[in-house]
């Protein structure tokens, strides 16, 4: 059921503006039940809702889609939305909705959710082995 169908879309319509569009919302669709509206070929399972000041309804499309009608955060969103459809948020940003945390912070929260996992006995292995790498850093650089 994946990948492109036939048919063409919104961006090949007269008078569709191509650019200015404004993100509204994500949805998940449980499965790739739906063609873009954008291109008409390729089938979606997280719908992106985008609506123009000049265009009477809201378009529903892919992220790959999204980012062509000039919204640069749209994989960064669905990426986060895919990870907690629950509990992801959105942010403002130079007047564009995003749903996202800097790259560090989600690093950071995810080394920490790692060390949480390991024992104990794990943690200390890990101490011993950076000093031994330490030791062996200083003696080996450390001139006679």
């Amino acid at each position: 059921m994946r990948g492109r169908v036939g048919g063409s879309g919104l961006r090949s319509k007269p008078g569709a503006p191509q650019t200015g569009w404004r993100w509204e919302d994500i949805k998940d669709l449980g499965g790739h039940n739906e063609i873009c509206e954008w291109c008409g070929k390729k089938r979606i399972r997280y719908v992106n809702v985008m609506r123009h000041p000049d265009w009477p309804v809201s378009v529903r499309l892919g992220s790959h889609c999204a980012i062509r009608m000039g919204d640069p955060y749209a994989r960064k969103r669905e990426r986060e939305f895919r990870r907690n459809p629950d509990k992801w948020h959105t942010l403002v940003a130079n007047g564009t909705l995003i749903d996202s945390e800097p790259e560090f912070l989600s690093t950071v929260r995810y080394l920490l959710q790692r060390a949480r996992a390991l024992s104990r006995q794990d943690v200390w292995l890990h101490v011993i082995w950076v000093l031994v790498v330490f030791a062996f850093l200083v003696v080996f650089f450390n001139p006679p």
